[in-house]
């Protein structure tokens, strides 16, 4: 376990965004409009979000996880200010090895423009005596990061730094990103790790992913829609990406997925 001035400051500000809506609640008869829902039934009812992800690689911050397609799916509750999901992806090629095959298990708290994010990460080894899902050990591959966001409805801004990792992983560097959104269809990202993060694979700091992302939803009829996703990644800081087999320390990618 390692927790520093930084998850300190993490925490307070959990804290205080909690705090804050409490107090902010007490005085007034009704909950603000939620983030997470289109409307205030819906928010009072909760929401179940339910998706599935078909990638031609598994591409997370600039970083190429496996030289193989992935799956990903989504199932989370959302509620009022507050939303608690899981996300998981698997390789279509069956290989273990690459920390292509993940679980997050995430929970999120929204108070107007900001969010304020806890995910669990945990990446299965290529040996399955290491694969104990249950264990928070030194040898476990389980990252917990905390994640602090801004929106606008232009542009967005997030950072994110490690507060529980195993014993020996260096997890100092900050994760930061921004993105600008071009128009309903275009974004553009930029992200980087302020030092060395072996959640982001980045044995040095620097830029990790700069991006042009697009995405169109095909309407097929009145009940059947999915949406297509493409992206230009660049990595200015690939040749720093971890030494691990599978990991691809790739310059450039190109990304294509749909979801439905």
């Amino acid at each position: 376990m390692k927790f520093s001035f930084i998850s300190f400051i993490i925490c307070f500000i959990i804290c205080f965004f909690i705090c804050l809506s409490v107090f902010c609640q007490t005085k007034s008869d009704s909950l603000s409009t939620s983030l997470l829902s289109t409307s205030q039934d819906s928010a009072n009812k909760g929401e179940a979000i339910i998706s599935a992800s078909f990638y031609n690689r598994y591409i997370w911050r600039g970083v190429n996880f496996t030289d193989a397609p992935s799956i990903q799916a989504l199932f989370a509750y959302s509620k009022g200010s507050f939303e608690i999901g899981t996300y998981g992806a698997t390789t279509l090629n069956g290989d273990k090895r690459g920390y292509g095959n993940t679980i997050e298990i995430y929970a999120t708290y929204k108070y107007k423009s900001f969010s304020v994010t806890v995910d669990d990460y945990f990446f299965y080894e290529a040996f399955d005596s290491l694969n104990n899902y249950f264990e928070y050990g030194k040898n476990t591959t389980h990252f917990v990061e905390g994640r602090l966001r801004y929106d606008h409805s232009k542009f967005y801004i997030l950072t994110g730094y490690v507060i529980h990792s195993r014993e020996n992983d260096n997890t100092n560097g900050l994760y930061l990103e921004a993105g600008y959104y071009l128009n309903e269809y275009l974004k553009i990202v930029v992200g980087g790790v302020t030092s060395s993060s072996f959640l982001n694979f980045q044995d040095k700091g620097g830029i990790t992913n700069i991006g042009i992302y697009g995405s169109k939803t095909v309407n097929i009829n009145s009940s059947f829609s999915f949406d297509v996703q493409t992206a230009l990644i660049a990595s200015p800081n690939y040749k720093y990406v971890a030494n691990i087999i599978v990991v691809a320390r790739n310059p450039i990618h190109f990304l294509i997925g749909i979801t439905f």
